[in-house]
Formats: C-alpha cells, structure tokens, sequence
C-alpha cells in the first residue's frame, strides 16, 4: 500500500499549476483518504476470495477470464502512473546535463565492448595456441 501513492512526486507541479492554491489540501485529504480507503476495501475482498492462495500482484489469483479482464483495465492505469512521474521528472530536468550523461554512458558501453570482444578473441586466440610467447613481440 506505501508504494501505491507514488504520485506524490507530482503534488508541487499539481499546486503550482492551480489557480487557487489554497483548495489543495482540502482535495488532497478527500482523495488521499478515498483511496486508502479504497486500497483497504480491495485488499480485504481478494484476501477474502483467494485466502492464504493470493499470487503477486493480486491480479493473478483471479480465474483465467477475469485475469484477462482486469489487465486490460489495470495496464493503462500502470503506464499512466509512469507517464506521471516522466513528466514530473522532465519538467526539472537541465537538458545539457542529461545529453552530457548520455555522451558519457555511450562512451562507457563502447569501451566497454571493446574490452568484452578483446578479452574474447584473446581467450580464442590462447585456446588454439595461436597467440605468442607473453611479454614478447615474437609470433
């Protein structure tokens, strides 16, 4: 139930954003009690219906069916979370310094598959008795 309310992370953009920020804490109690209330009411129904049996996530421990039916309506809700906190994370987020990262990890992975495919076709190369005497410039 704690990471079912990881939509806080949008709570300063949302008030930022309103016209009169003064309602916010009002609404926010309504929906944040709303929604425990909600979470507790589904917890205690699949806990009733599947007993000790519940599956992770909670979806799966209904018939063949209904488990079809309840991804269809619970995926959505899924990425729409996730395009939440994407769009808080782009709003403060300094263009420069992510392409800078990008640049940098692109340099990682490269050099990185460079040692990978040296280490292999050196490990290839010994194997068949292919490569020189060690510390030497004698093939």
């Amino acid at each position: 139930m704690v990471t079912s309310f990881c939509g806080h992370v949008a709570f300063i953009g949302f008030i930022s954003e309103l016209r009169s920020p003064a309602t916010f804490p009002k609404a926010l109690a309504v929906t944040e009690v709303a929604a425990a209330v909600y979470y507790c009411v589904i917890a205690a129904l699949v806990y009733h219906f599947a007993g000790d049996a519940v599956a992770s996530p909670a979806i799966n421990s209904a018939p063949a069916h209904w488990r079809l039916a309840a991804w269809c309506v619970a995926m959505p809700t899924i990425v729409v979370a996730g395009v939440i906190n994407m769009h808080v994370a782009t709003k403060q987020m300094n263009w420069k310094r992510v392409v800078g990262f990008v640049v940098n990890l692109l340099i990682l992975v490269i050099g990185i598959m460079i040692f990978v495919v040296g280490m292999y076709t050196s490990g290839i190369a010994l194997a068949h008795g292919e490569g020189g005497k060690p510390f030497s410039c004698k093939i």
